[in-house]
């Protein structure tokens, strides 16, 4: 199963997303995406560590004057050899190399990409349903 999402988020925050899924025929080129609940849970998944890093690089780059007017982060699932996420950032703007550099250690620090690189334990239960009286 292969899943790509494509996230582009202005320097005003406005986020687009785009999205295909090469394994389903009529489906392998990127087309709009209007609302979050048209991806699968991968796709969810994509978007909102896309989102969470493309927030983080904008407000960086707001708070230490860089001069950004976009971020577009491309996001694909993959399940073979092993279950991994390729994760490609493409800023614009007026940047220098450094600066380029500096605003991608940055994104190591969105804490989407923190839990999935460190895991985290996930407690399931079923809540009670409260009793209805008659």
């Amino acid at each position: 199963m292969a899943e790509k999402v494509i996230l582009f988020q202005d320097k005003d925050f406005e986020t687009s997303y785009r999205a295909e899924y090469p394994d389903e025929p009529g489906r392998a080129e990127p087309h709009e995406i209007e609302h979050l609940d048209e991806l699968t849970p991968y796709g969810m998944l994509l978007a909102s560590l896309g989102a969470c890093t493309a927030l983080l690089l904008n407000m960086y780059a707001r708070h230490h004057d860089l001069e950004v007017s976009g971020v577009e982060i491309e996001l694909q699932y993959l399940s073979e050899p092993r279950e991994h996420i390729d994760l490609s950032i493409q800023v614009s703007g007026n940047l220098s190399a450094v600066d380029r550099e500096r605003l991608f250690k940055v994104s190591y620090h969105c804490p989407i990409h923190k839990m999935l690189k460190n895991g985290i334990e996930v407690r399931p239960r079923l809540a009670e349903v409260p009793v209805k009286s008659i």
